[in-house]
């Protein structure tokens, strides 16, 4: 009999011990997994939210046309292709490349990037105003993303037609003009052409 009671006291003290023994384990498992699960969270919050923004940046420069003056590579026989008039002041101002049916496609609210690295210009252009200024010949009036409106904005004037534009850039670093010949344009500091030019322009097509 003394060996029964020997022998179940026994089991109870193992039992009891390997159940303290695992309590712990038990316990320290439920936390570790309490603790993946909060960072699972925190890494998916923290997904979700560079996701919101790779979107957000990815849908504003989808909205961007294209470059609007584009600068013309120097690796082109310049004096092939350019107006007669621009080789005496080529060197002196920024070439580039133009195209008067992006201009002519754009409504109020494109966007589109306005270089004029030469100068220091590097910014997101917006058209906010069309006007028909004659047959034939439309102004397009915009601003600067970012930039005080009062000392930053610019206008395009172009005749499709005749194949010429005037563009006129005024920033907070100036004042630039440029001259748009056959899709080939210069830009240059401080010029100004009277009532932008455009319909007393003459040239040969």
């Amino acid at each position: 009999m003394k060996v029964i009671y020997i022998l179940l006291g026994v089991a109870v003290f193992v039992t009891a011990t390997f159940t303290l023994y695992l309590k712990p384990e038990k316990d320290k498992s439920s936390a570790s997994l309490q603790q993946h699960q909060v960072e699972n969270e925190l890494g998916q919050n923290v997904n979700a939210h560079d996701e919101r923004l790779k979107n957000k940046n990815e849908s504003s420069s989808s909205h961007l046309m294209p470059e609007l003056m584009p600068v013309l590579e120097q690796n082109i026989e310049r004096h092939m292709i350019l107006p007669e008039s621009f080789q005496h002041r080529a060197d002196t101002g920024y070439l580039f490349k133009f195209s008067p049916d992006q201009v002519a496609s754009m409504k109020e609210g494109s966007k589109f990037p306005l270089k004029l690295l030469q100068f220091g210009i590097n910014r997101v252009a917006e058209i906010t105003e069309i006007e028909q200024v004659e047959d034939g010949i439309v102004r397009y009036k915009g601003q600067f993303e970012d930039y005080p409106a009062d000392l930053n904005y610019f206008t395009i004037t172009q005749s499709i037609e005749d194949q010429y534009a005037i563009i006129k850039v005024y920033t907070d670093k100036g004042s630039y003009f440029a001259e748009v010949i056959k899709g080939i344009g210069l830009a240059y500091p401080d010029q100004v052409l009277h009532d932008d030019g455009v319909h007393v322009h003459q040239h040969t097509h």
